[in-house]
C-alpha cells in the first residue's frame, strides 16, 4: 500500500522537477541583469560577509558557486532552479498534508493528490516567479520562502505529533528555519504571522481561545529570540527607522541605505500606489501573458491622492474587497480565504511597510505565491472533481494542460535573457520613460560597440531623469556618456559632457575621473594620474568605480613610461574585480611594451574570455599574432570580427587592411584604409601598415615605395620618421 502511494507520488514530482528545468532552460546560460554584479565576480568570504548586512546565508551559497565557477552564469542559475524546485516539493507536501489533517482527512484526504499536484504546478510554472528564479541575486527572495516553507512544515508536525521530545525538536526547528530565512531575506520574518494564519485556519480551527494561547505562546518566545538576534542584526533598528518614517506620513521619505535610489515619494503615496502595483500583480497571476511582464519599472507612477490616478481607488476597492470576502467567508471557502490572506501578509513587509524601496518587482510574489496556489487549488480541485466524478483521468490530463501552458509562457518569457540588449530593449518597450532601463540599454549597446545607439539611450535617460527628479541617474548617464565621448576622440563633445557635469555635481569624484581621462587622451598623463590618484585615495567611493580608477591610472603610468607603477595599479584593479576587462588590457598592452608576447597573449585571451566583443582586444590579438609570424590565416578571424562591429575608430581597419595586403587582397584592402581614413588615420600610418604588410610579403620594392612616400609626408611623428629612415637605408644596401 505505501509502495502505491510512493509511485503515485512519485509521477507529479517527477513531471514537475521536468517541467521547471524545461521552462528555464532557455535561461540558464543567460545575462548577469541589474544587481548580479554584486555576485558574479570572485571575491573571497571575508569581502562578501563585510559587504552584505544580514543577508549572509545568500550570500553564502553565492559565495559556492564561485568556489564552483564565478564566471557562470549557469553555475549560479542551476543552483537557484534546484533551490526553486525543492520550494515546488514543499508546495507539494504541505498541500497533501493539510488535506490529511485530522478535521479535513475525513472529507478532503481523497483529494489530496490531485490538490497537491494543481497547487505545486502553478508556483513551479507561473511566469510571476520568473525573476525570483533566473534573476540570479533573488535567490534571497527563493532561498527565504524555502525556510519559511520549512518553518511551517516543521510546526504542522510538531503540532499533530505526541512526542514530548519530537514537538520540543521539531518547534526548535521551526525556529532555526525562521532565523535562518531571515539571515536568506528579511522577508522571512513574516514566517511568524503566516504560520499562525495557518493554525488559525486548519489546526485551531477558528478556535480563538486555544488560538490566543497557541498564538501568545509562539509570539513570546520569538520575540525573546528576536531580542537576543538583535545584537547580530540590527532589527529594532531598522524598526525604529521605519516607524519614524511614517511618523511623517505626508512628508518625502528621507533616503535609507535600504531604500531605493532618489526616492521622492512620501509614506502615504508608497502606500496608495501599492494597491495599483497588487493589482497588477494579481491580474499577472490570473493572466500570465509572457508580454505583460516586466523586469523592471523604476518610476512606476506613484499615486498622489486616493483619485489621482482614479485607478488607486478601484485598486482599494478590490483590495479591500478580497480581505473582507476572505474574513467573512473563511469557514465556507477556508482554503481560497487562507491564500488570499496568506498573500497580502507574505507581501505587507515589501509592499506596505518598507516604504521607500522599489515600488514595482515581480519576485516579492515568490513567497506570496506560494500560499496563493494552495489556496486556489484546494479550493476549486475538490469541486471540479465532484463535477465530472470519478473521471479523474480527465483532471490529471487538464492539470497537465494547465502546467503544460504555464511552462510554455514561462519559456516564451524567459527568451529575454538571452542577451543585455534583448533584455533591457524589452523593458524599454514596456517603460520607455524609465531611466533605469534605459540607461541600462545604453551600457549594453556600448559593451558591444554600437556608440551610435548608446550615444540615444544616454541622452534619453539624461532628458528623462531631468525631468523625472532622478539625479543618480542623470549623473551617471552623464558620466558614461562623457567617458564614451573621450573614448572616441570628440574632444569637443566631451569637454561639453565635462562642464555639465561640472555645474551639475562639482564635487563628485567621477567628475574628476572624467577630466583624467580627458587629459590622458590629450597626452596630460602626469596631471591625469595626480586625478586618479585624488579619487582612488577616497574611502566612500563605488567599488567598480575604484577598480576603473586603477585601471585608468594604470594606462596613464603605461603611457608615461612608468611600467612598474602601472603593473601595480593594474593588480589592485584585479584585486578588487578579478575579471574586469579593461585591467586585462591593460595589463596585455603593458606585457606587449616588454615584449613579453606569451604574457600578452594570456591576458588578451583573458579579455575576450570576459567581454568576447571588445574590439581592442580583438585589433591587439590580431596585431600580435601578424607581429609573432602566427600567419593571416589565424589573425584574420580576429580583425574581421573586430570591423563587424563597425567601429568609429581606425585600428580595426588599418589591421584589417593590413592583413587583406599580407595576403594579396590589395583591392579589398584599401576598402578598409579608407574606412580608416574616414575615422581620422593620418596618410602616414596608412603608408606605414602597408609597408608592414609589404615586408612580411617580401615584396621589398612596394615596401620600398610606401617609405618614401610616407616620408614626403607632413607631420609624421619621429619616431616613425626615424622608423622609415632605418628600414629604408637596409633596402637600399640589401641591393
Amino acid at each position: 500500500m505505501l509502495k502505491h502511494a510512493g509511485l503515485k507520488h512519485l509521477f507529479p514530482v517527477t513531471f514537475l522537477a521536468a517541467a521547471i528545468f524545461l521552462a528555464y532552460s532557455n535561461s540558464l546560460n543567460g545575462i548577469w541583469a541589474l544587481d548580479d554584479f554584486q555576485i558574479n565576480r570572485p571575491i573571497g568570504i571575508d569581502g562578501l560577509l563585510a559587504k552584505i548586512g544580514w543577508r549572509k546565508i545568500s550570500f553564502l551559497s553565492f559565495y559556492i558557486n564561485q568556489k564552483i565557477d564565478p564566471y557562470s552564469p549557469f553555475n549560479f542559475r542551476f543552483f537557484n532552479l534546484l533551490i526553486h524546485t525543492l520550494n515546488v516539493l514543499l508546495v507539494y507536501v504541505l498541500t497533501f498534508i493539510t488535506l490529511r489533517l485530522p478535521d479535513l482527512r475525513e472529507r478532503l484526504d481523497r483529494y489530496g493528490f490531485p490538490v497537491a499536484f494543481f497547487a505545486a504546478a502553478i508556483f513551479a510554472l507561473h511566469p510571476l516567479n520568473i525573476n525570483a528564479v533566473a534573476y540570479i541575486i533573488q535567490r534571497m527572495a527563493s532561498l527565504a520562502t524555502f525556510f519559511v516553507l520549512l518553518s511551517l512544515l516543521s510546526y504542522i508536525i510538531a503540532s499533530t505529533t505526541r512526542s514530548l521530545i519530537g514537538k520540543t525538536l521539531l518547534y526548535g526547528l521551526t525556529l532555526i528555519s525562521i532565523f535562518l530565512g531571515i539571515l536568506s531575506k528579511e522577508n522571512a520574518v513574516l514566517a511568524v504571522p503566516l504560520i499562525l494564519l495557518y493554525d488559525y485556519f486548519f489546526i485551531s480551527r477558528y478556535n480563538k481561545k486555544i488560538f490566543l494561547i497557541k498564538g501568545a505562546i509562539v509570539t513570546g518566545i520569538v520575540i525573546c529570540a528576536f531580542i537576543g538576534l538583535n545584537f547580530y542584526l540590527p532589527l529594532f533598528k531598522t524598526a525604529m527607522h521605519i516607524g519614524k518614517t511614517f511618523l511623517e506620513f505626508n512628508k518625502p521619505i528621507s533616503y535609507q541605505g535600504w531604500m531605493a535610489i532618489d526616492v521622492y515619494w512620501s509614506p502615504l503615496e508608497h502606500i496608495l500606489t501599492e494597491f495599483r502595483v497588487i493589482s497588477r500583480y494579481l491580474f499577472l497571476f490570473a493572466v500570465p501573458y509572457p508580454a505583460f511582464f516586466v523586469f523592471d519599472q523604476w518610476g512606476y507612477p506613484v499615486s498622489k491622492t486616493l483619485f489621482d490616478p482614479v485607478t488607486t481607488f478601484f485598486s482599494v476597492l478590490l483590495i479591500a474587497g478580497l480581505l473582507i470576502f476572505s474574513l467573512l467567508r473563511m469557514r465556507r471557502y477556508p482554503f481560497l480565504a487562507f491564500g488570499i490572506l496568506w498573500y497580502f501578509v507574505a507581501l505587507s513587509l515589501e509592499s506596505f511597510i518598507a516604504v521607500g524601496v522599489d515600488l514595482y518587482f515581480e519576485h516579492r510574489n515568490y513567497l506570496p505565491l506560494a500560499g496563493l496556489s494552495f489556496g486556489v487549488a484546494a479550493q476549486v480541485t475538490p469541486f471540479i472533481l465532484d463535477k465530472i466524478g470519478n473521471r479523474k483521468y480527465a483532471f490529471w490530463a487538464g492539470g497537465v494542460l494547465i502546467a503544460t501552458l504555464l511552462g510554455v509562457c514561462t519559456y516564451q518569457r524567459n527568451v529575454i535573457w538571452k542577451d543585455p540588449v534583448t533584455f533591457w530593449m524589452h523593458d524599454f518597450q514596456k517603460t520607455p520613460d524609465n531611466p533605469r532601463a534605459n540607461l541600462a540599454l545604453a551600457n549594453s549597446y556600448f559593451t558591444i560597440a554600437d556608440f551610435q545607439n548608446a550615444d540615444t539611450y544616454y541622452r534619453n535617460t539624461i532628458r528623462i531623469a531631468s525631468m523625472r527628479n532622478a539625479p543618480y541617474y542623470m549623473t551617471d548617464a552623464l558620466y558614461r556618456l562623457g567617458f564614451m565621448e573621450i573614448l572616441l576622440e570628440r574632444g569637443p563633445e566631451g569637454k561639453k559632457i565635462i562642464d555639465i557635469f561640472g555645474r551639475m555635481s562639482p564635487h563628485s569624484y567621477k567628475l574628476k575621473i572624467l577630466e583624467g581621462y580627458y587629459r590622458y587622451l590629450n597626452n596630460d598623463f602626469e596631471n591625469a594620474i595626480n586625478d586618479y590618484h585624488q579619487v582612488a585615495d577616497l574611502r566612500k567611493i563605488d567599488e567598480m568605480d575604484r577598480v576603473t580608477v586603477y585601471t585608468l591610472l594604470g594606462d596613464a603610468y603605461r603611457a608615461g613610461g612608468r611600467t612598474e607603477d602601472a603593473a601595480t595599479a593594474y593588480e589592485k584593479a584585479l584585486h578588487i574585480n578579478h575579471r574586469f576587462p579593461a585591467a586585462f588590457h591593460g595589463m596585455a598592452k603593458l606585457q606587449m611594451m616588454k615584449k613579453n608576447y606569451d604574457s600578452s597573449f594570456a591576458y588578451l585571451r583573458k579579455v575576450l574570455l570576459v567581454d568576447p566583443y571588445n574590439i581592442g582586444a580583438l585589433t591587439d590579438m590580431a596585431n600580435l599574432m601578424l607581429m609573432e609570424g602566427a600567419g593571416v590565416e589565424k589573425a584574420l578571424p580576429f580583425a574581421k570580427r573586430a570591423v563587424s562591429l563597425n567601429p568609429p575608430f581606425n585600428k580595426p581597419y588599418l589591421i584589417m587592411g593590413t592583413l587583406l595586403t599580407t595576403s594579396g587582397e590589395e583591392g579589398n584592402a584599401e576598402y578598409y584604409y579608407a574606412k580608416a581614413k574616414e575615422f581620422r588615420a593620418p596618410d602616414y600610418l596608412i603608408l606605414f601598415n602597408k609597408a608592414w604588410a609589404y615586408s612580411i610579403r617580401g615584396d621589398r620594392e612596394k615596401q620600398k615605395y610606401c617609405l618614401t612616400e610616407l616620408l614626403k609626408e607632413k607631420n609624421v611623428p619621429q619616431n616613425i620618421r626615424d622608423t622609415a629612415h632605418a628600414i629604408l637605408s637596409r633596402l637600399s644596401g640589401s641591393f
